[in-house]
C-alpha cells in the first residue's frame, strides 16, 4: 500500500482507501463480492482467479511495473549453482532491458 500510496502522491492524485484488508486472498474475496477493486501483483491476481469470480485487467502504465532485486548475504559464499542463477537471472533482466 506505501508504494502505491507513493506513486499517487507523485501523480498529485490523492488515494482514497475505504478498506484496506491484510492478504491478496482477503482482497480477491472482497472483489468478489462486489465490494470494491484492488490493486494486486499479478501472481497473486492469477491464483485466486482459478477459484474466484474476479476479472484481471492488466495495468500497462510505467508505474505499475516493478523493479526487482536479488537479495544475498554473501556473493561469494553462495554455491556455485546459486551464484549460476544469479548470473542467468541478471543476463535475463539485461537483455529484456536491452530490448525494450
Amino acid at each position: 500500500m506505501t508504494w502505491l500510496n507513493r506513486e499517487c502522491e507523485q501523480l498529485n492524485k490523492p488515494l482514497k482507501v475505504r478498506i484496506q484488508v491484510s492478504s491478496f486472498e482477503s482482497a480477491c474475496r472482497m472483489i468478489e463480492a462486489g465490494v470494491g477493486v484492488g490493486v494486486l501483483p499479478e501472481s497473486a491476481a492469477r491464483r485466486h482467479a482459478r477459484s474466484m469470480a474476479i476479472r484481471l485487467v492488466p495495468l500497462s502504465d510505467a508505474w505499475a511495473l516493478r523493479s526487482m532485486q536479488i537479495c544475498v548475504r554473501s556473493l561469494d559464499e553462495l554455491p556455485n549453482f546459486a551464484r549460476d542463477l544469479i548470473d542467468l537471472l541478471s543476463e535475463d533482466a539485461r537483455l529484456a532491458g536491452a530490448s525494450s
